[in-house]
């Protein structure tokens, strides 16, 4: 694969990220900010020894780890009453991490070290890197990550195996998954190259998922059927959640507004809009619009006096964008708008509209560039 070539911006806003993962580091980054810019570009070292010298902390990934899992513990026990001390005495790593929940951690922590690896990161799999990436993302989107274990599975062939890779990763960097991996890492080597390596492969990341993956998934269809440590764990958490010992509730995203595609891995603020052209009383076309990101595709929308608005749930879903409802009976120019900020393969921010009023069901959206793109 050719790395995503490091520019002056990509750099700068892959310490960015690094600050605002870290902020820990965010003054030391600020202060030799220019210098890590200038030879993380350029691919030298420093000659300053200060800045060689300069060592991450006493506190290692283990630690993290370790001091994430009694946090968990003692805010799960606050809601029931009991103390701190009862956490550290009385919680064990079993009842904070079920089997499922392990299991999914370490075919997500191999998915992850496998996609790292691409651009030169080696890091550390460990129970303790599990633990901190599961503490890091949380158990809400784990349902999601083994339906895709499960697609991953079922695919046919290096190419499908290496898209469905792509989805998988693109969730773990917007749930924070590589965050885990790089805070498990910054022990194991100088704080210089724990910089320059964590902006390489940020900058490497944001330029994969603000594309649509088409250089990613070429690599590593090229070796994934080989991935034996990866595959082997992937199976693992599907076999593990299939027993039982699965506490994730289902998840129906798929009956809401928001369309599905790799674009939510580098996009924020995603909302849709529905907008239209509506009589009020008086008879006068008056514009409205109305926000149905978070509502199932069996709402319904009413126009009263001119004004859309949630009219409570019917008996079918949608079959396209638009919703249903008694609102098209008095309103015109009926338009649903995804908007979203997307992030450019410069890691910059940028505000992006998408009419869906017409998009067929089954349709994805990539963020091409800053760009929301249906796929073809």
């Amino acid at each position: 694969m050719t790395a995503a070539v490091l520019t002056t911006d990509s750099v700068k806003n892959a310490l960015a990220q690094l600050s605002d993962w870290f902020p820990e580091h965010s003054e030391a980054i600020d202060e030799y900010h220019d210098d890590l810019v200038h030879h993380i570009v350029k691919g030298t070292k420093p000659d300053d020894e200060t800045l060689n010298e300069l060592t991450v902390g006493e506190v290692s990934g283990a630690n993290i780890a370790q001091a994430n899992v009694a946090a968990a513990a003692a805010a799960h026990l606050s809601a029931t009453g009991a103390s701190h001390a009862a956490a550290i005495e009385f919680f064990t790593i079993k009842d904070i991490f079920t089997p499922c929940n392990l299991s999914i951690g370490t075919a997500l922590l191999n998915v992850g070290l496998f996609v790292l690896g691409l651009v030169g990161l080696k890091a550390t799999a460990n129970t303790n890197v599990t633990r901190a990436l599961l503490t890091e993302m949380g158990a809400a989107p784990l349902n999601n990550f083994l339906s895709m274990f499960r697609n991953f599975s079922n695919a046919t062939g290096a190419w499908d195996r290496a898209k469905t890779l792509f989805s998988i990763a693109g969730s773990m960097y917007k749930a924070c998954g590589f965050k885990a991996i790089f805070k498990a890492w910054v022990d194991e080597a100088s704080w210089f190259d724990w910089v320059r390596t964590g902006a390489i492969a940020i900058a490497q990341l944001i330029a994969w998922f603000a594309t649509d993956g088409v250089a990613f998934v070429a690599q590593v269809a090229m070796t994934i059927m080989s991935a034996e440590m990866l595959i082997e764990s992937i199976v693992k958490a599907i076999s593990t959640c299939s027993a039982g010992d699965c506490p994730v509730p289902h998840n129906d995203a798929t009956t809401k507004f928001i369309p599905a595609g790799s674009y939510l891995y580098t996009a924020s603020d995603v909302a849709v809009t529905l907008k239209a052209s509506c009589k009020n009383l008086t008879n006068q076309k008056v514009d409205s619009s109305l926000d149905v990101s978070g509502l199932s595709t069996k709402a319904l929308i009413k126009n009263k006096n001119g004004v859309l608005q949630f009219d409570g749930l019917g008996t079918q879903f949608s079959n396209s964008y638009a919703p249903l409802g008694s609102y098209t009976l008095s309103c015109e120019g009926i338009k649903v708008v995804l908007s979203a900020n997307c992030k450019n393969i410069s890691g910059d921010t940028v505000k992006s509209t998408l009419d869906i009023t017409d998009l067929p069901a089954g349709k994805t959206i990539s963020n091409i560039n800053g760009v929301l793109t249906i796929d073809k």
